[in-house]
């Protein structure tokens, strides 16, 4: 595609081919059947199977177009937000710039200065998984365990996680060298009322310069 000011000539054609075979093949399907055109792709991004990203336009009213996700980290339930919100404006920049890097750059050096900092909200920090094992190598599962033992031993009205129930979490600093990535789990709202420090170093590496490499290495 021609990334200039104007737009591009071709994508008009796009569409408007998406309209014409979508009319002329409908006018073959007896009623009520009828295709209809859906949108074109101006730049695609192919990870696997059902897993892309794609800035698309449905229609000339709006050549800006729209980013159309799937599959990806940015929109799963147990991703954190710092990963969902990182990600989202990296997509952002490589689909919509023409030269993205300089941009990429920036956009890496703030969060790293961020954690560094410590200015990143815990909100952001907090996994959530479905209760669906007992394996307590599992950090949810380890969690949800703790949770329990609490309740119990404060002999709470609350209710523990049950099975299917989704479980936050947070990864704490480790105390000595030895800790498992599990065991360091920890419950958000315990973590807060103890002042228990989080563990930036597996946010920054993890949550954070993973998911960045993930998407550019496969552009």
């Amino acid at each position: 595609r021609d990334w200039s000011s104007d737009v591009c000539s071709s994508d008009l054609h796009a569409i408007q081919v998406g309209h014409h075979v979508a009319d002329t093949i409908t006018s073959t399907l007896d009623k009520p059947h009828k295709l209809e055109f859906e949108k074109v792709a101006l730049r695609f991004a192919l990870f696997g199977k059902k897993r892309y990203w794609m800035l698309a336009v449905a229609s000339p009213d709006n050549m800006d177009g729209y980013l159309d996700i799937k599959g990806d980290e940015t929109v799963r339930r147990d991703s954190c937000s710092l990963m969902v919100e990182s990600g989202k404006q990296m997509q952002r920049i490589l689909m919509y710039e023409k030269n993205p890097y300089d941009s990429i750059l920036e956009l890496i050096n703030k969060y790293t200065e961020d954690m560094v900092r410590g200015d990143i909200d815990m909100d952001k920090l907090i996994v959530s998984k479905s209760l669906n094992s007992n394996s307590q190598k599992l950090p949810h599962v380890h969690v949800a365990a703790k949770i329990t033992e609490r309740i119990r031993a404060e002999q709470s009205n609350e209710e523990p996680p049950r099975s299917g129930d989704r479980v936050n979490f947070v990864i704490t600093k480790a105390r000595s060298g030895d800790v498992k990535y599990f065991e360091q789990a920890e419950d958000p709202s315990y973590v807060r009322k103890h002042n228990i420090p989080i563990d930036m170093l597996y946010y920054m590496e993890k949550q954070f310069w993973n998911a960045i490499d993930r998407k550019s290495t496969r552009l």
